[in-house]
């Protein structure tokens, strides 16, 4: 990203040159959502950096994404893919970073707020194991795949790079629990 902000193919999204955070293939920046009002996140993955199965995943990714609506799920907003430049872009929920990171910066926390982090976790973990027609299974569970939110001291699960739809054949049949 050059200095100056770009925006969304509708205009609604402003993306900074501000980096949050990046990996192999993907660029998280600080972008503002001028139809709610707030900041919010813009992901980059370069498409074309990606062997086939890494491509089918980014896709796979946005897919589950655009299914799942919970409090403690990361939320996506708008994706596209840009043509020209082979880059898949992602719009989702600002989060102050990842659980390990967070709790690097603050330190040992109460267990009191661990347990709530714990609850949190496990019934996004419960909604995706029971939602819709067919589980989906995260296969990447980390705390840096956890992002906390730094005004309400909550937690969601993201990165859903590596999550798999199963069928209820292959699933075994097992009451998902929601943890008060």
């Amino acid at each position: 990203m050059d200095k100056h902000t770009c925006k969304d193919p509708s205009n609604r999204f402003i993306c900074t040159s501000e980096t949050l955070g990046s990996g192999a293939c993907k660029t998280v920046y600080r972008a503002f959502d001028r139809a709610e009002g707030k900041e919010v996140a813009w992901s980059k993955v370069e498409l074309q950096s990606l062997d086939m199965d890494g491509m089918s995943g980014a896709m796979r990714e946005v897919e589950i994404m655009k299914e799942v609506d919970h409090p403690h799920i990361v939320k996506l907003s708008a994706s596209w893919v840009d043509a020209k430049t082979s880059t898949l872009h992602l719009i989702t929920d600002l989060y102050a970073g990842s659980l390990d990171a967070y709790v690097k910066l603050h330190g040992r926390q109460e267990p009191a707020v661990i347990r709530k982090w714990a609850r949190q976790i496990c019934n996004a973990l419960a909604y995706l194991h029971d939602t819709g027609s067919e589980p989906i299974v995260h296969r990447d569970l980390k705390c840096a795949n956890v992002f906390v939110n730094n005004y309400t001291g909550d937690v969601a699960v993201g990165d859903l790079g590596y999550a798999t739809v199963l069928s209820r054949s292959r699933r075994k049949q097992a009451n998902c629990v929601k943890y008060p």
